[in-house]
């Protein structure tokens, strides 16, 4: 997600499905709105939410958790404030860590890395673009 001022938060989509469901529906219903809103953002997301019913939902409601990521990264950079302190503050010092990684499939908008190398330059380019 970016601000009209260039402030980028980002968020991460768990399938292909939910990242067109984000590019072709949700963000032409959040384009201008307030980016703080997050409330704002959900309602207008996901207007059917009392009433979840299928497999499509459950997808577009995943969608949406990447969007609010991105939301919540935006808040944290936005006031200078890592996001564990926006949501009260830590509960330990050292938590443990697992490197991940997913390859991405072709899809609307994303090319995907079928090579290590690819797999390699694309860890890169998002370091040098976002930093860690």
């Amino acid at each position: 997600v970016e601000t009209e001022d260039g402030l980028v938060g980002l968020g991460e989509a768990p399938t292909p499905a939910a990242a067109a469901i984000i590019n072709d529906v949700l963000a032409q219903r959040l384009v201008g709105r307030d980016a703080f809103d997050i409330a704002g953002a959900e309602h207008v997301s996901l207007p059917f939410w009392t009433g979840v019913q299928s497999i499509n939902d459950r997808t577009r409601i995943m969608a949406f958790g990447a969007i609010e990521m991105a939301l919540w990264d935006l808040r944290g950079k936005a006031w200078n404030q890592p996001l564990y302190q926006l949501l009260g503050g830590a509960v330990r010092k050292d938590i443990p860590f697992t490197d991940y990684f997913s390859l991405r499939g072709n899809g609307a908008g994303v090319k995907g890395e079928t090579t290590p190398e690819a797999v390699t330059d694309y860890c890169v380019e998002l370091h040098e673009t976002h930093g860690t």
